[in-house]
């Protein structure tokens, strides 16, 4: 996969809705500049805070179960967190694309950035 910012899906979206007849009808796969597993970027983001560690494969099923009830999960961002997982299991966010800079004008944040930018969330 290609982890993308949550800010470069964001700038997309304001370029698309300027200017939204260039892409009417086409399905856009945003990524981000890097291919990764999860089992790295676990690593990569654990090393930035010091941390050892280690990624847990869990079925999308199960996943979307614990989901339910949690406060800020509705079933439709259930729905579509599991969808987007599946995704991510055949490979659809792997591609190399250059919408993010093509549509901005910027290149997608490097994951680092992104930790670093958002360090008090974690």
């Amino acid at each position: 996969m290609r982890p993308i910012a949550a800010n470069d899906i964001a700038a997309v979206a304001v370029a698309l809705l300027k200017d939204p007849k260039s892409h009417i009808g086409e399905r856009l796969v945003l990524t981000g500049p890097e291919s990764m597993d999860m089992a790295t970027l676990t690593k990569r983001m654990g090393a930035h805070f010091g941390l050892d560690l280690a990624y847990v494969d869990v079925p999308v099923e199960a996943w979307q179960q614990a989901l339910h009830g949690l406060p800020g999960f509705s079933s439709a961002l259930i729905e579509h967190l599991g969808a987007v997982a599946l995704d991510h299991q055949v490979g659809i966010f792997d591609a190399e694309t250059s919408l993010v800079e093509d549509l901005t004008g910027r290149a997608p944040e490097k994951l680092e950035a992104f930790i670093e930018r958002n360090r008090d969330h974690f």
